[in-house]
C-alpha cells in the first residue's frame, strides 16, 4: 500500500501500474483492488517466479519505459521522473537504475559488474568458511554518492530497474529459468550484448526495505539470498553466459565448501556455528551434486509473491 501510494505522490509524468500477484494469501490482491482501482491488478493462481510474473505485466503496459519495482518500496519525489528524463536524453542508454537508500537514508549497494565464477567462487570462499556468521556488507556511507550526476554501471538491482520497452521485447523479457535472482544481471548482459548500456542516477532516490518481501520463515541464507534459489540461479546464469566448465568449476567449490562447513560443525562446540554449518553445507551440498538445469519448482505461500 505505502509503495503505490509513493508512486502517486511523487511521480508527475504520465504512467500506469501494473501489480502482478503471485497467488499471495495474506489480502495483497485484495487490498490493491479495494485501495487502487486504478492500477491494473493480475493475480496468479500460483508462485510463478519473479521473471514470469514481470513478464506478464509487461505484457498488458503501453509506456515507452518499464519500471520494475519490488512492492517493498517506497518511491522519493521524482525519483521516476529523473529516470524518464535520462533515457529520454540518454539515446544509447537502455537501461537505468536510482539510488536505493535504507530508511535511515543510508546508501545501499544496488549495482556491480558482471558477475564471474572466479569472483563468485571467492565471495563463496571469503564468506562461507572464513566469515561464516556475517552477511556481506550492503550498505555504503552517503559520501560515496557519485558527484557526476550519472555514473555507467554494468548491472542493477531488479527491485528498482528501468527499461527501455522496446529494447525489453527485443531482448524476451526477463529469462523465466531464473526464478528468483539473477534474472536482472542476465537482462543487463544480454542488453550489454545488444549495444545498449546501462546507467546509475544517484539523484533518484527511492527507500528499500531490503528483504521485506521475503519470508520469515526462511532460515538458510546464502550471501544475502534465499540459499535454494541463489544457487540455482548463480548456475544457471554462470552456465548461460560463461559455459558450463565455469558452472561445474563453481558447482565443485560449493560442494567442497559444503563438505568443509560439515567437518567444522562436527568439530565445533558453539551451537550457533554448528547450526549454521550444517544447514549451509547441507544446501551447498545437496544444489551442487543437483545437475538437472531446472527450475526452483518448490514454490509455497512463504515466498515473495508480489
Amino acid at each position: 500500500d505505502e509503495c503505490l501510494l509513493s508512486i502517486k505522490s511523487a511521480t508527475a509524468c504520465t504512467y500506469e501500474i501494473i501489480v502482478v500477484d503471485n497467488g499471495s494469501k495474506d489480502g495483497s490482491a485484495q487490498l490493491v483492488q479495494d485501495r487502487h482501482p486504478d492500477a491494473k491488478l493480475i493475480r496468479n493462481t500460483r508462485n510463478r517466479g519473479f521473471a514470469a510474473a514481470t513478464n506478464q505485466g509487461t505484457l498488458i503496459a503501453r509506456g515507452r519505459y518499464l519500471f520494475m519495482l519490488n512492492p517493498d518500496v517506497v518511491v522519493r519525489s521524482g525519483a521516476i521522473d529523473r529516470l524518464v528524463e535520462f533515457l529520454d536524453s540518454h539515446g544509447d542508454f537502455g537501461l537505468c537504475a536510482p539510488c536505493n537508500t535504507d530508511r535511515d537514508h543510508t546508501i545501499q549497494v544496488s549495482w556491480f559488474p558482471f558477475p564471474t565464477w572466479w569472483a563468485l567462487a571467492r565471495g563463496r570462499v571469503r564468506h562461507g568458511l572464513f566469515n561464516p556468521l556475517r552477511s556481506p556488507d550492503q550498505s555504503v556511507r552517503p559520501t560515496l554518492r557519485p558527484s557526476s550526476g550519472w555514473i555507467e554501471i554494468d548491472w542493477a538491482r531488479g527491485c528498482s530497474l528501468m527499461v527501455d520497452a522496446n529494447l525489453y521485447r527485443d531482448l524476451g523479457g526477463l529469462d523465466e529459468g531464473f526464478f528468483l535472482y539473477f534474472e536482472e544481471v542476465d537482462l543487463c548482459k544480454r542488453a550489454h550484448a545488444h549495444g545498449c548500456r546501462c546507467a546509475y542516477i544517484p539523484d533518484s532516490v527511492i527507500v528499500h526495505y531490503r528483504g521485506g518481501s521475503s519470508p520469515p520463515q526462511e532460515t538458510v541464507w546464502l550471501d544475502g539470498m534465499l540459499g535454494t534459489y541463489g544457487l540455482r540461479s548463480t548456475y544457471r546464469y554462470l552456465g548461460k553466459h560463461q559455459g558450463w566448465s565455469a558452472q561445474y568449476i563453481m558447482r565443485g567449490i560449493d560442494l567442497l565448501v559444503g563438505c568443509v562447513l560439515l567437518l567444522r560443525s562436527a568439530l565445533h562446540r558453539d551451537p550457533t556455528e554448528q547450526a549454521y554449518g550444517q544447514a549451509h553445507g547441507y544446501l551447498l551440498i545437496g544444489e551442487a551434486l543437483c545437475l538437472a538445469n531446472r527450475k526452483a519448482r518448490h514454490i509455497d505461500s512463504t515466498m515473495p509473491n508480489v
